[in-house]
């Protein structure tokens, strides 16, 4: 029809360099459900417990293979001018020599965010100040250590402000965001695609229920201490305990949707995806989540909330109310729905693009 006003065109993202903890994959699908052109790709080795569904692995050319270098810049940079906006996962450079990856997103002057995920940014001294039980790991052999630091935080969160990026910024990563670098931010979370998760609540009448819990890393999962409360715990109750080691994602999937409990972390304050993956289950999920976070997360957030000096209790309490953790199951797949799936990934991600968008604009005017 003349004169007819052409369709606005979806919006184009590109998101780098890495999928950990199946994050870009979930948030990859979840836009592409809702309109938006959203494109994955990792740049190095995938995960080996992460979806890849979504993403395409590109990883980048070994040194001894100097001559695939020209097509691999040209397709890097093309994905890159064909987006409207780059959003980068965790403190992932490095994969181009001098950080090459990261400064082509500055030199052609994309808009860009950067949702950090933890330890990449993670603070020691400020988690300090509000965890005794993150310094009581620290102190004994915390896996993560090598790195983490203010000095490392504060060179990362620089390099990122020099190249343009906006953190998107979850409740638990808000403390270590360094706002004389970032004048900007915009509100983030994490999200599933609902559909990989069939709800299995926990039978009630179960007589022996089962708990699983998934050690990545036992000194900043707390799984010493969980361990020594199971233990204890087996002297008077029947229950069958599974650490979820040395599996691949779809076993650790498939034990984790058997299980009447789900213990996540409780040293790190704040819950992850793994969290949110048994809460999707429709599992209750055992997780140490600190005042300080809790407090910025919605009113009917079901986590149960342990931590390494009450967690033998929490438990005996979950395993000797088969009602209860019925309740606490359905609660947390309600609340995964509400808060953490498609839809509200694509409102609150679509929103977040447009603002930086906008800002990037403004900026060059």
């Amino acid at each position: 029809m003349e004169g007819a006003a052409r369709p606005e065109r979806p919006l184009r993202v590109v998101h780098l360099p890495s999928n950990m903890a199946s994050l870009a994959s979930h948030n990859v699908r979840a836009l592409r459900m809702h309109g938006v052109d959203a494109r994955g790709f990792v740049l190095g080795e995938a995960h080996g417990i992460a979806t890849t569904e979504g993403m395409t692995l590109k990883p980048v050319p070994r040194r001894r293979h100097p001559w695939r270098w020209p097509a691999y810049l040209s397709w890097y940079a093309g994905e890159l001018r064909a987006a409207d906006i780059v959003h980068w996962y965790f403190d992932s450079r490095g994969y181009m020599p001098g950080d090459l990856d990261l400064r082509l997103v500055a030199w052609l002057r994309k808009p860009a965010v950067v949702q950090w995920l933890g330890s990449d940014i993670r603070i020691p001294e400020v988690e300090f100040e509000t965890n005794p039980y993150f310094e009581a790991a620290w102190e004994s052999g915390f896996e993560a250590r090598d790195g983490v630091s203010a000095c490392h935080s504060c060179d990362s969160q620089r390099l990122f402000a020099e190249a343009g990026f906006v953190p998107i910024v979850t409740p638990g990563m808000q403390q270590y965001i360094m706002r004389d670098l970032h004048p900007l931010t915009v509100p983030g979370d994490r999200f599933l695609v609902l559909s990989d998760y069939d709800v299995a609540l926990p039978d009630p009448s179960v007589v022996r229920p089962r708990v699983v819990h998934a050690p990545s890393a036992p000194n900043v999962k707390g799984t010493p201490r969980l361990l020594a409360a199971v233990q204890r715990l087996r002297e008077r109750l029947d229950f069958e305990f599974v650490l979820l080691q040395g599996m691949t994602r779809d076993r650790v999937m498939a034990e984790m949707s058997r299980a009447d409990i789900v213990v996540d972390q409780l040293v790190l304050g704040d819950y992850g995806m793994a969290a949110l993956e048994g809460m999707a289950f429709g599992k209750p999920v055992v997780c140490h989540v600190k005042p300080s976070i809790a407090r910025r997360y919605p009113e009917d957030l079901p986590i149960v909330r342990a931590d390494p000096d009450d967690v033998e209790s929490v438990l005996e309490g979950l395993l000797t109310d088969g009602e209860r953790r019925r309740r606490v199951g359905e609660e947390s797949r309600w609340y995964v729905e509400r808060h953490h799936g498609e839809t509200t990934c694509a409102e609150v991600l679509s929103s977040a693009y447009r603002t930086v968008i906008e800002y990037r604009r403004e900026g060059a005017r």
